[in-house]
């Protein structure tokens, strides 16, 4: 895993900078973008230490011209909570999927997973999820 994946700044950095903060976003080539770093670089980070540990945070921008903007998702979407919607799922898979292998090979992997209660056998699952090493190295 990237530590980009897991940083607040950099997540905000690209979704100002990229204008997203998808999967996508952390490619090397993306990470690599020096507006990047000097966006986060302006960051000033600090931590209410009035949160409990399982609270959600609220994130806020101060912005130079003086606006500020205040976010807090109550909870990650994909959680009990906030369920992903099937669309949602299928588009994250696709994504996620087109970075290892080729779309032929991922509509049958999303048919069997789909079904995956009914397969009998899991030795199946194998030669759908054999990716092309190559593939991988959008994180590296």
């Amino acid at each position: 895993m990237a530590p980009t994946q897991m940083s607040l700044p950099y997540a905000l950095a690209a979704r100002c900078v990229l204008l997203t903060a998808g999967l996508q976003a952390y490619a090397a080539d993306r990470r690599a973008d020096p507006r990047l770093r000097a966006v986060m670089d302006r960051m000033l980070l600090t931590v209410d230490d009035r949160m409990q540990p399982l609270d959600e945070p609220v994130v806020t921008l101060l912005f130079e011209d003086g606006v500020r903007l205040s976010r807090m998702v109550p909870r990650a979407t994909g959680s009990a909570e906030r369920p992903m919607r099937p669309a949602a799922i299928r588009a994250k898979f696709e994504e996620l999927a087109a970075m290892s292998i080729e779309t032929e090979q991922a509509d049958p992997l999303w048919r069997t997973i789909a079904e995956l209660e009914h397969l009998e056998d899991c030795r199946a699952l194998e030669p759908l999820l054999a990716g092309d090493g190559n593939r991988r190295s959008v994180f590296c």
